[in-house]
């Protein structure tokens, strides 16, 4: 997994937005990003993170940050599980080859059926690209504190 410090790999994926997104189209709109990998569209533990990610969103956006989240789900998924959950202010990108999470290093092939799904994980990347904090699920932390990661990115916002 790619460390504090590491340069974010970029990628060309495409978005719910209806658009591909680079890493430098995203830094060219913000001045830090959240990036949010996360298992599966339609399962439990998805639904309460994007939601608490939503209901932060215009805060983060105020102050610079951009969030998206990403899974190995086609964009259709993404598309219908954000309708699913009343819609998402941001977008989800569908890594559906499986090379972001590779790139990462966030790829999980330890689940049969479901190989080359993403570990759940959060990156913060700075203007410059680099990767400034991360979060990985565990069993004792199943959830991150979605009040302290956005404040988290705010405050490296503020730095660039």
């Amino acid at each position: 997994m790619l460390q504090v410090g590491d340069k974010a790999p970029d990628f060309k994926l495409p978005t719910t937005g209806g658009q591909e997104l680079t890493l430098g189209d995203a830094l060219q709109k913000y001045r830090a990003l959240i990036i949010l990998f996360y298992v599966l569209d339609f399962t439990g533990g998805r639904r309460t993170e994007l939601t608490e990610f939503r209901s932060r969103n215009d805060d983060a956006v105020a102050n610079g940050v951009g969030i998206y989240g990403i899974s190995v789900d086609s964009v259709f998924s993404h598309q219908a599980f954000a309708k699913e959950l009343g819609g998402l202010p941001f977008d989800l990108i569908g890594d559906f080859e499986r090379k972001m999470v590779t790139d990462y290093g966030v790829r999980r092939d330890d689940v049969a059926g479901y190989s080359g799904m993403a570990r759940r994980t959060i990156f913060i990347i700075d203007h410059d690209g680099v990767i400034r904090w991360t979060w990985v699920a565990s069993r004792e932390t199943p959830q991150p504190d979605y009040d302290a990661v956005v404040e988290e990115a705010k405050r490296i916002a503020a730095e660039s």
